[in-house]
């Protein structure tokens, strides 16, 4: 329950800051919430423009919502079950280019129940691929079961490379809360608890005692107290830190951050707007318009004006530019789709409405695909192929489960 509270927390920070026959949906009729002046003004070349974004793979690769339940590997994507109950949680995976989502297990007598299975992962939230490797935290953070496991990709031989209980307990605390893998390292920081009495009445909380990093193959050593300040966040191929800066307007700044060397250079003062950020520049959705924000100037340029009215996210990709509303809940639930050369090309009628926004229903993205779930760090649901976009005919694609 910690866990899933401090997780919550997390992302709300972030958000001031990115083989069975296969079953087609049918084009959904947009319902009458999307505004009637919004339609594609490209001519169907949604590759258009130039991107600044560099064209790797990591997942959403956005800096304001870091989802940890998913790992893409050259072959095809993971995806993390966690469950109520800790002993429900598993690896799912589907290959690139499949509409088959399968626990990542080969045995057909295996119950999925125990460490004997591949697909297991006791507790697991975090999941990563580096080096070759499947890395998973398995346990209760904040109890006596938690460690850092490598596997195959096939989800075989698990090993333990970090014990955080033990390692917690040697470094002045009780137990360690992971927050983040990025880059091959691991953010965690370890906590003690403390109780205060006050009167008659004694509570008890969690306090931080130190935060660390740790390169996944052990190639750095032990883990290395982290002495930058701030929350890191993937943006392409850049480690970013969003930290607290009291002569910012909006009191938030973003650093740039090399993780080998444990250092932070300063980028700017944060406008306070979810979006995607280099070392240079960074591009967000406000009052209605896709904005550019440059570093070295402070310049705020506008480089669409959407005719959108309500409270939307930009989810930015190598090849594209995603504005989703931040609720669907009575309001518009499409999707819209821009080129680099700042041209609506696609507007996909999802139909996915319900209580939870679309921040948290885009999960992940490929070369080929952007995969979509319909609950909040729930499991993959459907996926929307790139190869549709600008045509007219885009469809939700759903995965199958076995």
């Amino acid at each position: 329950m910690k866990k899933r509270v401090l997780l919550i927390v997390l992302l709300i920070l972030a958000l001031l800051l990115a083989g069975c026959q296969n079953e087609n949906i049918p084009p959904l009729v947009p319902d009458g919430t999307r505004p009637p002046d919004i339609e594609p003004t490209a001519t169907y070349d949604w590759m258009a423009g130039e991107s600044p974004v560099p064209n790797r793979r990591i997942g959403l690769t956005r800096v304001g919502v870091n989802l940890f339940y998913h790992a893409v590997s050259p072959k095809g994507v993971y995806f993390m079950q966690e469950a109520q109950d800790p002993k429900d949680s598993y690896i799912w995976y589907t290959d690139h280019g499949s509409d088959q989502m399968i626990k990542l297990c080969g045995r057909a007598d295996c119950n999925h129940n125990n460490e004997d299975c591949n697909a297991y992962v006791f507790g697991g939230s975090l999941i990563s691929y580096y080096g070759g490797y499947l890395y998973a935290i398995w346990g209760n953070m904040s109890e006596d079961d938690c460690k850092l496991i490598r596997m195959e990709p096939d989800g075989s031989n698990h090993v333990t490379v970090l014990d955080f209980v033990e390692f917690a307990k040697e470094n002045g605390g009780d137990f360690v809360q992971c927050e983040k893998i990025t880059e091959g390292y691991l953010l965690f920081q370890t906590l003690a608890w403390k109780t205060v009495t006050n009167g008659s009445s004694q509570t008890t909380s969690a306090e931080t005692v130190d935060y660390y990093l740790y390169k996944l193959d052990g190639s750095k050593g032990a883990p290395k107290e982290k002495t930058t300040r701030g929350m890191l966040y993937n943006c392409g191929d850049m480690v970013l830190s969003f930290d607290v800066d009291p002569e910012s307007e909006t009191g938030y700044s973003l650093w740039s951050t090399d993780l080998d060397t444990d250092t932070a250079t300063f980028l700017t003062h944060h406008p306070g707007v979810p979006g995607y950020y280099d070392e240079e520049q960074g591009y967000y959705f406000r009052d209605g318009a896709i904005c550019r924000l440059t570093y070295s100037t402070q310049e705020e340029e506008i480089l669409v004006d959407t005719g959108l009215e309500e409270d939307y996210f930009l989810f930015v990709f190598p090849d594209c530019m995603v504005l989703a509303r931040s609720g669907f809940e009575g309001g518009d639930q499409n999707l819209y789709i821009y080129n680099w050369a700042f041209e609506l090309v696609d507007t996909v009628a999802t139909g996915l409405g319900g209580n939870t926004g679309l921040q948290f229903s885009l999960i992940a993205e490929t070369a080929e695909r952007f995969i979509l779930t319909t609950t909040y760090l729930g499991m993959p649901k459907y996926y929307i192929n790139k190869a549709e976009l600008g045509t007219g005919d885009v469809k939700l694609h759903k995965f199958n489960y076995t």
